[in-house]
């Protein structure tokens, strides 16, 4: 009985790891396309050196290249929206453009 109970469980276990990803994972890749997008806006010496060029769409599908979520899902838009909200618009971008 307790071998039943045992892999019972293990099943259960098993089948809940293997559900979609939820708000700690979108909010999770949010952050790193923040974290990105920061490094790479502070690393463009273009506006430096007197050239005014809007390299955001190219930076966003950069950083957003690695991430391990459905970027489609309403999810990613609502945690791009919560922990960067200047990037929705690129955000809505990169999606259009797929």
């Amino acid at each position: 009985m307790k071998r039943i109970s045992l892999v019972i469980g293990v099943l259960v276990l098993t089948l809940a790891s293997c559900g979609e990803p939820g708000k700690a994972e979108f909010d999770a890749v949010a952050t790193e396309l923040c974290n990105c997008m920061a490094e790479n806006d502070a690393d463009n010496e273009m506006s430096d050196l007197g050239f005014e060029l809007d390299l955001t769409s190219l930076e966003y599908s950069i950083c957003i290249k690695d991430a391990d979520v459905d970027i489609k899902d309403d999810q990613m838009s609502a945690a791009i929206a919560d922990k960067c909200p200047d990037l929705i618009d690129a955000h809505a971008d990169y999606i259009e453009g797929l």
